[in-house]
């Protein structure tokens, strides 16, 4: 495969309405331990694939930087896709970067706080998001910036658009992801293949 998306955690602090994993805030004592993650990692290495770090938040591991300095020592390309609370900052977009962190995924999935916000479920996510791509762009990391297409989005997705075409520099890859109504997803539609 040309990516291999690792879910690390079902843990996250927000709450969006399409989330197929039913993320909560806290950990789940099964997950991979630092010894079974690194031997997962060492398995992907063997494919030749690019390792995406998701969730749930990857930031929820305390062993995230471990984890991706793990991933670069043996040669193994890495992404990460956090989500966007507090916990990403601009210091931490730095060590993404110093830790050779090959591409970032930030989700965004409205034009402005009150449509994002309110899919995300979290006051602020918005903000956090904007702030995320000026330090990716400060750092040199390459983002993707990921919008779920269901209903609630649809109608806000030109503005959007325009919104990531104002960024500096402006954002250069933007990757649709229609809605598979799965998790908490089972609540919204997408939109029908006539619509889109």
């Amino acid at each position: 495969p040309r990516n291999v998306y690792w879910e690390t955690t079902i843990a996250c602090d927000l709450a969006c309405k399409h989330c197929r994993a039913h993320a909560v805030p806290a950990r789940d004592p099964d997950e991979l331990t630092l010894e079974q993650a690194k031997s997962l990692i060492d398995d992907v290495r063997t494919m030749g694939s690019l390792l995406v770090l998701t969730g749930g938040d990857p930031m929820k591991r305390p062993d995230l930087f471990e984890l991706i300095a793990y991933a670069r020592s043996v040669g193994q390309p890495i992404a990460v896709t956090p989500s966007t609370t507090p916990t990403l900052t601009r210091d931490v977009v730095r060590q993404f970067s110093e830790l050779g962190v090959e591409a970032m995924g930030v989700s965004l999935d409205g034009p402005d706080a009150e449509v994002h916000d309110s899919f995300r479920g979290v006051p602020g996510t918005f903000d956090t998001s904007q702030r995320a791509l000026v330090a990716a762009a400060e750092y040199g990391i390459p983002v993707q910036v990921n919008t779920t297409v269901c209903r609630f989005t649809y109608p806000h997705l030109k503005r959007l658009f325009e919104v990531l075409k104002q960024h500096s520099p402006p954002v250069k890859r933007w990757s649709l992801f229609v809605l598979i109504p799965t998790g908490r997803g089972t609540a919204l539609e997408a939109p029908t293949i006539a619509e889109l």
